[in-house]
């Protein structure tokens, strides 16, 4: 490569990188900007800690706003904003003393009541409904708790209601209904529990451990069942009196003496003394069938005595040979008259299940048949198919 060439690529090179004449202007221009800004600085320097104060606190504020949205709301929260806005309600309504059997609708409007809530009353009171306490009128599923609580002191029930009126602490009440006397765990019966202040858990529990061939030999035995709390043994623990036989070849006859060969029984009319003499079916067992069929409204197929609290299989498949069932006896609910508490008693049904059949009731008026349940989503198909034999329109 000649010497001409290099010399004409290093004067290329030499132009390129001169600025040109405006380039150097501006060059001076931002050099003056940065000098006075710097000379401004110099002799106010309370201007740029200002600047960054404001903007550190905004950042601030901005930062506790979006962490106090993070925190989650209260679980209560839509029961307590629904206890605040019946509170504020009532600081404009002048309430008065009312009875809920007789009181009309423009009373029950007049104490703040809505339109659901009042018709809710109404309806419970065409179908025969009595409001004997004031904890009754607290029972209706759509009254607030909070709405209740105020209006608890001017309901005014006449007549011999009064005399029932429970206390607010149902423990206590249940408390002073005991009847504290000698008992035998070993073959005391629900009844006896229950005066004696046990619970139906409690009653469950001991019957279980019963029905699998416990015993309770002594007092200490009962006090090792894990329900029974170290204070309820301490009262119970002088009423208890334990008898145990002793000698097997003498209970031996006694308990084959309680069955009967070959005695049948018709499930949905049976009593506790009938089924006891059926094969696999004790004490505890028949009185929880006769209780299950109560609240079934009767049974429909043998099977649902698997349904029942202390039923074992062994046992089941003993007894089933020793029963019939009449079907015709199945005392089935009106859907279109049922109230809340009628529906949510039954076995099958759960709360929300009762709460999505009333909704549908009062928006759409009366079920025309009973298929609707599954066609409206209100039921799931298999409930349905469990319930229908006990639901007519």
């Amino acid at each position: 490569m000649s010497k001409h060439y290099l010399r004409l690529i290093k004067n290329q090179i030499i132009s390129f990188a001169k600025p040109t004449k405006r380039l150097e202007a501006s060059y001076l221009i931002f050099v003056i900007i940065v000098v006075m800004y710097e000379i401004f600085l110099s002799f106010n320097p309370e201007f740029l800690n200002s600047a960054q104060s404001i903007h550190s606190e905004k950042f601030s504020n901005e930062i506790a706003n979006f962490r106090k949205n993070l925190i989650p709301k209260d679980k209560d929260y839509y029961n307590n904003k629904k206890d605040i806005e019946v509170a504020k309600r009532y600081d404009t309504i002048q309430l008065f003393d009312f009875n809920p059997n007789t009181a009309s609708f423009e009373d029950f409007t007049r104490l703040g009541l809505t339109e659901k809530q009042i018709n809710s009353i109404l309806n419970y009171r065409e179908k025969g409904g009595i409001f004997k306490v004031k904890s009754d009128f607290g029972k209706i599923y759509t009254l607030q708790k909070s709405q209740y609580k105020i209006l608890s002191p001017y309901i005014s029930l006449a007549g011999s209601f009064n005399n029932f009126e429970p206390s607010d602490d149902t423990k206590a009440e249940k408390k002073q209904e005991k009847e504290l006397s000698k008992f035998d765990p070993n073959t005391a019966s629900k009844e006896k529990f229950l005066k004696l202040g046990l619970t139906e858990k409690q009653i469950n529990t001991i019957d279980n451990y019963l029905s699998k061939g416990g015993k309770f030999k002594d007092k200490n035995d009962f006090k090792k069942m894990y329900v029974i709390s170290n204070e309820q043994y301490a009262e119970l623990e002088p009423y208890i009196e334990i008898t145990l036989q002793t000698n097997t070849e003498i209970s031996k006859p006694e308990i084959k003496e309680l069955k009967t060969e070959n005695f049948v029984a018709e499930l949905n009319t049976a009593s506790v003394e009938d089924l006891i003499k059926i094969k696999g079916i004790g004490k505890f067992s028949a009185q929880k069938i006769v209780e299950y069929r109560q609240q079934l409204g009767g049974f429909v197929k043998i099977e649902q005595l698997m349904e029942v609290n202390g039923m074992y299989e062994n046992n089941f498949i003993k007894a089933k040979e020793y029963l019939t069932l009449n079907t015709s006896k199945i005392i089935k609910i009106n859907i279109n008259l049922a109230d809340f508490k009628e529906l949510v008693n039954h076995p099958y049904l759960e709360k929300e299940d009762v709460l999505k059949i009333l909704k549908y009731r009062e928006k759409k008026g009366k079920f025309t048949n009973l298929s609707q349940l599954t066609e409206k989503e209100i039921l799931p198909e298999a409930l349905f198919q469990k319930l229908k034999p006990y639901l007519k329109i």
